[in-house]
């Protein structure tokens, strides 16, 4: 793909402009940068419509905008083409997801039945294109260990997004914009997770905010205590535990992943399954062994 971008970009800027041989380039550039898009995707092999099919084209002009105005500033010493056309891609993304496209995203997903594959894909699209659009709420830093923000973040971030998933019908319109009612919640929940990961006691442990333990860089005989119980797994119920139809992406796996430290990011491109995929499981299979944990500890 970066050669074929890369011969596109250079006759772009070769090109007279507004030529019939720079709209067929440019058209061209457009359409193979989206490809990688990571929103406004077909579910199950459909045509985009409604509010997805809105977002694409504008996305498509938006982008198609940006790489006219700034193809003379390309310069493939300093960037590869994939990364120049992604920065404009993310560019045009940020633009176009302002509040009312956000917001009509969460209405379409109310359309659908709870459970539904269409209801998952509606949430999934949501929740995306929210990380997105860069409109989400990063409480000050100040307020805890600079080692476990980021942890705690993307905890509340996994949190908030069961939340949204579970609670979506309750959003209105009337009462609200999509991403106050949504940071609101992400910012309680943000204060909720900070309290019980930095309170000391063990009584307060939880595993589902095991990550703290995998995730942190000094070695303690509780973290060792965790991580050998977990490689034991003694019955056999980590390994068993899996996304569906994923044996490979089951609970043993991922955590020790994470305790030999690899990050989320990481595991979310090793096993091909978004992050928020990934997140979700890992919380709700700790709240399953919960009882597990606590009566190891």
């Amino acid at each position: 793909m970066d050669d074929l971008l890369e011969q596109q970009l250079t006759q772009l800027q070769q090109y007279q402009p507004q030529s019939e041989e720079w709209q067929n380039s440019l058209s061209q550039i457009v359409e193979l940068t989206l490809r990688s898009r990571l929103i406004c995707r077909p579910f199950k092999r459909q045509p985009l419509f409604g509010v997805y099919l809105e977002i694409y084209q504008r996305v498509q002009d938006q982008l198609a905008e940006d790489i006219a105005d700034n193809i003379n500033s390309y310069n493939s010493a300093r960037m590869t083409p994939k990364q120049w056309v992604n920065s404009w891609q993310d560019n045009a993304f940020k633009i176009v997801l302002d509040n009312t496209q956000l917001q009509n995203l969460a209405l379409a997903a109310q359309k659908h039945p709870p459970r539904s594959e269409w209801r998952q894909y509606a949430l999934g699209e949501l929740w995306q294109a929210i990380q997105i659009s860069g409109r989400l709420y990063y409480p000050h830093q100040t307020s805890v260990p600079a080692k476990l923000y980021n942890f705690i973040y993307q905890e509340a971030l996994s949190q908030t997004f069961l939340y949204v998933c579970r609670n979506i019908n309750k959003y209105d319109p009337t009462r609200s914009q999509l991403m106050t009612w949504i940071n609101y919640r992400l910012n309680l929940t943000f204060i909720d997770v900070k309290n019980k990961l930095i309170n000391p006691n063990i009584q307060y442990f939880e595993p589902k905010y095991l990550d703290n333990v995998v995730a942190n860089e000094d070695s303690t005989p509780l973290s060792e205590a965790i991580r050998q119980y977990i490689e034991d797994d003694p019955d056999n119920s980590f390994a068993s535990q899996y996304i569906r139809n994923r044996p490979d992406a089951n609970f043993r796996s991922i955590a020790l992943a994470r305790f030999s430290g690899k990050t989320w990011e990481e595991l979310s491109s090793e096993f091909d399954l978004k992050l928020p995929t990934l997140s979700r499981f890992f919380c709700r299979s700790c709240d399953k062994f919960r009882y597990k944990f606590r009566e190891f500890l």
